[in-house]
């Protein structure tokens, strides 16, 4: 799952449903993470490609998928 858990995963989805609950407006920028959206199925699901220029050698810059998650609607 990428750099969290799936143990994190739970944890970031039951805080982000209390602070819906409370009326706040939430983004969550992450890797395309089928798990994730399945643990979010009412969310708004937005997929791009990203390209990542973390090398020091360009061949090394990928693009990959990612995804942003909203409980609102823009």
């Amino acid at each position: 799952l990428n750099s969290f858990k799936s143990t994190d995963l739970k944890r970031l989805v039951e805080s982000v449903n209390r602070a819906t609950t409370r009326g706040a407006n939430i983004l969550i920028s992450y890797f395309e993470c089928p798990t994730l959206i399945s643990m979010l199925p009412n969310w708004n699901i937005e997929q791009l490609t990203v390209q990542r220029n973390i090398s020091c050698k360009t061949t090394a810059r990928n693009k990959t998928r990612e995804i942003f998650l909203s409980n609102y609607i823009e």
